[in-house]
């Protein structure tokens, strides 16, 4: 028998090493800059090295080398050369002319090409390296696009002159002025860092730090000294000191005080900024400014140049917490017609700065919604002067009335006429409203709790409360257009609003939908066993120490309530209507829910006690919880076809008995928190779609599901990643009430042999979801015990006369789905 054959393994690839054979090569050049005769006496393989001259547009052989430009080089015939070169980038910007420029690509290796042509943005007509070439138009085909590694050398045309902010990874010099603490040092390196990796992730694009300058100081004297010391003007530094809270100059160079990073700040403590604090949102703010001024500079509106920053600034924010939700929302409300000045009044500086910054952020953002989140961007960079003349040594500054133009499809004053129409539109709603009791009379001075849907992102809530008058009324104001749902709290106990009758969950709740209409009278009646019956006992440890400050919970399929326990563990919790009850907690900071089990330690939701509520309180419960519980973990990674971390997506592990959601980060990491060792599948929720975990990828079948014996010490290493197609097209529609109108907050599934998808319904009634496959689907949703389906003539709860949705490679789209008059009781 032949013996096989031992091949040795690759040797590793140096990336900073060139091999070239004889001929023509295109290369790249990162590192500081170097004399042309040195590299040839260096490497007398070399024949000739050549630039391009992009306004002549020709090549000619220049003096040095310098970061950011590609290189026309030729080997000798019959020569190899081995030419080690650096890649480690010294500078981010580079300028592109009109017409063809011969260049560097200084960002991470593995950049997708269209992902690198966002940072060129719509100037961009082509671009060509060794071994590939792109147009815009590549994007929109389906075949993976080519990527790119740091230092290759690329033919890039364009229609304008661009300034190009490559995400090269170069961070500015950080100069602390003035006893600045160390552990406010390291968090400005640390948000200077994830600032840089967010302008690269939203815009492909990432300020240049060669040319920029970052200095906290802690007094103005301080900074003053750092100033002059570097040879900046500092005359205007007291004043500016006292008058805001940080700038960026166009001479290069960024100002924040060092006391926004400390703990003790107004504003830190307020935990507004959550895990971030208010320099960091500040410094997002103004480096943004340092993009302005980089891309080409700031002569435009003075609402467009601080709304944009701020608007940018609101987004980063935003990731790192919910809680900037307040402050957005408070925007939103004071640009209605009587908030604020009208927008064309502020292009130049008002006394009143602060309709500057709040109608501007509005405003960028009802831009962004237009023409696209890059269109911001976009402005700036198309601001830029254009060469012209001889030789281009002439220059033509487009006014940036033009300019919004042509990026945003729009004249100023148009923008103008349809930003104050949507004001008025958008002005709030009064609506009124009343709780009664079950006389029909009025209940005074009770509490009212509401959330209306947020402006930015989907699922986001602003919440606030109100109190009823001595006859149990009361109004409010909600933004038109928006959705609006809202309860009363009888003191641990809440009822929330329904036109079929009191809900006793946020999620069973109606949103009303605001309009210009004039609004009806909404009544909360309650009833003779509304929030009556307690539950209680007492919520200990293992050993039967008691635990205070918790949060139990007691919850039906239909309601949810709950109260914190007392220093000796005892709690009670006043059930909004008699029924069978589950009664709960969460552990591992809201990670890991567990449930009370009668004479056993606490577990799963199906293994949980039934506590029957009915016509008297059920006392003397003993909630015992065991060591360690939730303490065991399965984490893992979940990630989109592309290989990038996916965005709406949910986690869980479950068994026979129950499942327990898990915590997400940014990156696709993912951890569950699980009562004890047993077997678990994990499942997954992309942008509605099911799926699950499958040993080597994923099945959208549960019972194909690889299930995971978890021992005490957990698992680890679980990965995700959707197949090519998978999760691909969606279903949606809108689910509409008998009469027509909206039905808001009702979780519609499609469910098929390729699996399930499914989402809540918006204030507007519509819904749109991911669907694991290729098939026929059926639409269902529940209302308590009922399951109602669409059928061939409508909403039908007979398996026979379905209707089916059939998906093959499009997205289903116009459903109309509407519901029974009655829609809880259909199925009696």
């Amino acid at each position: 028998m032949a013996s096989a054959q031992q091949s040795n393994p690759p040797e590793p690839v140096d990336p900073t090493v060139l091999q070239l054979d004889a001929g023509e090569h295109l290369v790249g050049w990162l590192g500081e800059s170097v004399s042309v005769q040195r590299i040839k006496r260096q490497h007398p393989a070399i024949e000739s090295i050549q630039a391009w001259d992009a306004l002549r547009q020709e090549l000619h052989e220049p003096e040095q080398l310098v970061a950011g430009v590609g290189y026309l080089v030729t080997v000798r015939e019959g020569e190899q050369l081995t030419w080690r070169r650096p890649l480690t980038p010294v500078k981010s910007r580079i300028q592109l002319r009109r017409g063809r420029n011969l260049v560097t690509w200084l960002g991470p290796d593995d950049w997708a090409i269209d992902r690198v042509a966002l940072g060129i943005g719509r100037a961009l007509v082509k671009a060509e390296w060794e071994g590939g070439e792109y147009a815009p138009s590549d994007s929109e085909t389906e075949a993976p696009l080519p990527t790119l590694k740091r230092g290759t050398a690329l033919w890039v045309e364009v229609s304008r002159t661009v300034n190009w902010l490559q995400p090269a990874g170069v961070m500015p010099t950080i100069t602390f002025a003035g006893q600045v603490p160390e552990e406010v040092q390291k968090l400005v390196r640390r948000d200077t860092a994830d600032i840089w990796d967010f302008y690269a992730d939203e815009y492909g694009i990432q300020p240049d730090g060669a040319i920029l300058t970052l200095y906290i100081a802690t007094d103005p004297d301080s900074l003053v000294a750092a100033l002059e010391k570097d040879g900046h003007e500092t005359s205007y530094v007291p004043r500016q000191w006292h008058d805001s809270e940080g700038w960026a100059s166009a001479t290069g160079y960024v100002v924040q005080k060092s006391e926004q990073w400390e703990p003790d700040h107004e504003s830190n403590q307020s935990r507004r900024f959550g895990t971030g604090t208010y320099g960091r949102a500040i410094l997002a703010h103004e480096f943004y400014h340092s993009i302005q001024q980089q891309l080409s500079h700031t002569e435009a509106a003075e609402w467009m140049v601080e709304g944009d920053a701020q608007w940018v600034r609101a987004r980063l924010v935003l990731k790192d917490t919910e809680q900037a939700n307040d402050e957005l929302k408070r925007y939103r409300d004071e640009v209605s017609p009587d908030g604020a000045v009208p927008l064309n009044e502020i292009e130049v500086r008002p006394d009143d700065a602060t309709s500057v910054y709040r109608l501007g952020t509005i405003a960028s953002w009802r831009l962004a919604a237009r023409s696209g989140m890059s269109s911001l961007v976009e402005f700036w960079r198309a601001l830029r002067p254009e060469p012209l003349g001889p030789l281009g040594r002439w220059q033509t500054n487009t006014p940036w009335q033009q300019t919004f133009v042509e990026v945003f499809g729009i004249t100023v004053e148009e923008f103008y006429d349809e930003f104050a129409d949507w004001r008025s539109d958008e002005a709030p709603i009064s609506f009124r409203a009343r709780v009664v009791g079950p006389d029909g009379v009025g209940l005074p001075y009770v509490k009212i709790t509401a959330r209306t849907e947020h402006l930015l992102e989907k699922d986001q809530y602003y919440y606030f409360e109100k109190r009823t008058d001595s006859k149990g009324q009361f109004e409010f104001r909600a933004i038109s257009g928006g959705g609006v749902q809202w309860g009363v709290d009888l003191g641990s106990c809440d009822v929330y609003y329904s036109s079929s009758g009191a809900a006793y969950r946020w999620e069973e709740a109606e949103v009303v939908a605001a309009s210009g209409e004039e609004q009806r009278e909404l009544v909360i009646t309650l009833t003779n066993n509304t929030c009556v019956w307690q539950v209680s006992g007492v919520l200990v440890d293992e050993q039967g120490r008691p635990l205070s400050n918790v949060r139990v919970l007691a919850e039906t399929d239909t309601a949810r309530v709950g109260n914190e326990t007392e220093p000796d563990g005892t709690f009670e919790v006043t059930v909004p209507v008699p029924g069978s009850y589950r009664i709960s907690t969460w552990l591992d900071e809201e990670e890991c829910r567990v449930y009370h089990r009668e004479g056993d330690t606490a577990g799963l939701h199906g293994q949980a006690t039934m506590v029957s509520v009915s016509d008297r309180d059920v006392r003397g419960i003993r909630f015992r919880l065991a060591d360690g519980l939730c303490s065991t973990k399965i984490t893992g990674r979940l990630l989109g076809a592309d290989g990038e971390p996916s965005l709406r997506v949910e986690v869980w592990a479950s068994t026979d008995d129950g499942g327990i959601g898990g915590r997400i980060e940014a990156d696709g990491t993912f951890s569950i928190s699980v009562t004890e060792g047993d077997r678990y599948r994990v499942g997954a929720r992309f942008d509605g779609c099911t799926v699950w975990y499958r040993r080597g990828g994923m099945t959208s079948d549960r019972n194909r599901a690889t299930v995971v014996r978890v021992s005490d010490k957990g698992v680890s290493g679980i990965r995700f990643q959707l197949a090519n197609g998978m999760c691909e097209h969606r279903i949606s529609g809108k689910l509409l009430n008998a009469d027509g109108s909206p039905h808001a907050g009702q979780w519609v599934r499609a469910a098929g042999r390729p699996g399930y998808g499914g989402a809540h319904t918006s204030a507007d009634g519509s819904f749109s979801f991911a669907v694991p496959g290729n098939g026929s689907y059926r639409l269902e949703l529940d209302f308590g015990d009922c399951r109602i389906e669409l059928g061939v003539r409508g909403p039908t709860t007979n398996q026979r006369n379905l209707k089916q949705f059939r998906v093959s490679d499009a997205d289903v789209t116009g459903i109309e789905f509407v519901l029974p008059e009655d829609p809880a009781s259909f199925c009696d």
